[in-house]
This record gives structure tokens, C-alpha cells and sequence, in this order.
């Protein structure tokens, strides 16, 4: 199994592949340049669910940035396409209800839904050994937000 990450150098998602859900997505930006701008900000966002997400993992380890314990971020892909997306269709929209917040409110939606399955999905280097180790609980080790108790 892969071992954790540098979340700091990680590319959750590259222009390439918003362009595999909206082909012509750099032309909303007036097909100047890339979408990075967009790209990061997305990346920002899902950083802030996944370390609410990951809290009780950071408590108990010693390391900086607990994201950096994720071993396989590419789940977060979808994800952080849809979020750009969002993020780009938001900012060209003229009007609430033109063609552009439509797709916003769309790939909001999607986002929400995906960034749930992506986050359940997570392998986590709970201790920090360097290495996924299926045998510890540290794939799919994630919280998935879902919490039961008795009598309440």
C-alpha cells in the first residue's frame, strides 16, 4: 500500500480533468491561462472538511497536518473537480438562474455527494508508520461523519 503524503504538494485535480466534466471550461474563464486559481481554492476548501473530518485522528498523532497522513488522495479527485467547477461557474455567473449558476448549483450538488463517499473512502496512516497497513484498520479509516449511539 502506498504510504502518506505532502499535502502541501499535492494536485487534487488539474485543468485536464475539469475538462473531462466541461470541455470548454477554460473558455469561461475568457480561455486564458489554467484554472488554478480555482483548482486551489477548491483544494483549500476540501483541506478545511478534511481536517473538521480527521480531528479526532490529528488529536492523537504528533504530526502537523494530519492530511498529510492520507495515503490515497486521488479519492478526493471528483471531488475537487466538482468543487472547481462550482467555484468557476459561481464567478462568470451574471445572473441567478443564467446558464452558469445553474451549473454551479449542479456541481455544488455533486460536490456535496462526492466529498462524503471520497472522505469514507480515505486510507489513513493512523500510526504514522510511513505505510497503509490493512491489517491496522488504516484503510478506509476515515470518520464517515456517521456517528450511532444507545438510547438517544
Amino acid at each position: 500500500m502506498a504510504g502518506p503524503i505532502d499535502w502541501t504538494t499535492t494536485v487534487l485535480c488539474t485543468d485536464a480533468d475539469l475538462r473531462e466534466f466541461e470541455t470548454d471550461v477554460l473558455q469561461w474563464l475568457g480561455g486564458e491561462g489554467s484554472a488554478s486559481k480555482w483548482r486551489n481554492k477548491a483544494k483549500d476548501l476540501i483541506a478545511q472538511r478534511m481536517d473538521l473530518r480527521l480531528k479526532d485522528i490529528e488529536i492523537a498523532t504528533d504530526i502537523d497536518d494530519v492530511k498529510d497522513l492520507i495515503g490515497n488522495p486521488a479519492v478526493l479527485k471528483d471531488a475537487a473537480c466538482y468543487r472547481s467547477l462550482h467555484l468557476i461557474a459561481n464567478d462568470v455567473s451574471q445572473a441567478t438562474g443564467d446558464l452558469y449558476d445553474r451549473k454551479a448549483q449542479m456541481y455544488l450538488a455533486l460536490y456535496e455527494q462526492e466529498i462524503e463517499i471520497a472522505a469514507g473512502l480515505l486510507h489513513i496512516d493512523i500510526d504514522e508508520s510511513g505505510a497503509i497497513d490493512e491489517d491496522t484498520g488504516e484503510m478506509y479509516a476515515a470518520p464517515t461523519g456517521v456517528r450511532l449511539k444507545h438510547g438517544g
